[in-house]
């Protein structure tokens, strides 16, 4: 249609192509997947003692890794009270889906 047309212009292009793009990206994050490679030797009945050896090795980026694919989101709010200590009621963690 580009060649054929001389009224077709560079808006109506990129017009067209916009929605494809969205659907193409669209499918693409439904198709990632998360290496769940990263959670071998660490998820269990054990997890609680792995992660204290995890921390105790300084594995700092299998740590990253292990809430990359965990987590979507961590979002901390403003503090709302003064004082000393953090208030967890704070935070809200969005987890990635794991399926």
């Amino acid at each position: 249609m580009w060649l054929n047309d001389d009224d077709f212009t560079t808006a109506d292009f990129q017009a067209m192509r916009a929605p494809i793009v969205k659907r193409m990206k669209e499918r693409q994050r439904q198709t990632v997947r998360r290496p769940v490679v990263v959670l071998k030797g660490i998820a269990g009945p054990e997890a609680e003692a792995n992660w204290k050896r995890l921390e105790e090795a300084g594995d700092h980026a299998r740590m990253n890794a292990i809430y990359r694919l965990l987590f979507a989101a961590v979002i901390v709010r403003p503090p709302t009270r003064k004082g000393r200590g953090f208030d967890t009621d704070r935070v809200d963690i969005e987890p990635n889906p794991l399926d």
